[in-house]
């Protein structure tokens, strides 16, 4: 396997969109999520998320969830793959953020009200890992998904 990029290097010249795609096949998430906050940092919020996203998009077509298990990893919530819907779409309503923590800040304060109107309407509890959720900020959600999960096992089991 290739040497690992190091948070921030002169000799590295690729957009963020490139790393994105070395993620994908060698990169820690922490080492991507680095990046992003660099990129961030350099050029702002909205266009380092837009450049970021529209390469997701390219990248990975229409095979959103592989897209998701991206964005959310980024984001430290990978515990989260059942939420049913795009996560690029709640990431591209971010705004007015001024850094990596408050955008994870503003896209868990969208993304949790939608899990648990989800949940709570008999949404499937199968790709939600509570246990990868203890010390995240979606350890709030784990007893809605261990509450759905115990109603989604008795029904299959009453059945």
């Amino acid at each position: 396997m290739a040497d690992k990029v190091s948070r921030k290097s002169s000799q590295d010249n690729r957009t963020i969109g490139e790393r994105v795609i070395q993620y994908h096949f060698e990169m820690t998430a922490d080492e991507l999520r680095e990046q992003l906050a660099d990129t961030i940092s350099d050029q702002g919020s909205r266009k380092a998320l837009d450049t970021f996203l529209l390469t997701l998009d390219s990248y990975f077509e229409d095979a959103w969830f592989g897209k998701n298990r991206v964005l959310l990893t980024i984001f430290g919530l990978e515990g989260l793959l059942g939420y049913d819907g795009h996560i690029s779409d709640i990431i591209r309503e971010l705004d007015n953020f001024k850094d990596f923590e408050q955008a994870k800040s503003q896209f868990a304060s969208v993304l949790f009200p939608l899990i648990i109107e989800q949940l709570k309407k008999g949404a499937l509890t199968h790709f939600y890992e509570p246990e990868k959720l203890m010390n995240t900020a979606g350890a709030v959600l784990v007893d809605d998904i261990v509450q759905a999960r115990t109603i989604e096992f008795l029904e299959t089991v009453s059945q």
